[in-house]
């Protein structure tokens, strides 16, 4: 599971979770890398300054 980490409509990173498929409940991952990835995103973009460049 990834998703992307953008500045603006910039994609400046990604996100990704790498686990194992057996014994582990479905649909957990993609929501909480989702909501991580856009939390980050928010953030960037409250910033102003591009400190990763």
């Amino acid at each position: 599971m990834a998703a992307p980490v953008r500045d603006g409509d910039e994609v400046v990173a990604a996100l990704s979770v790498v686990a194992p498929t057996s014994g582990l409940p479905d649909g957990g991952y993609g929501p909480a890398v989702r909501a991580t990835a856009r939390a980050i995103s928010r953030r960037l973009s409250q910033d102003g300054e591009r400190r990763y460049r």
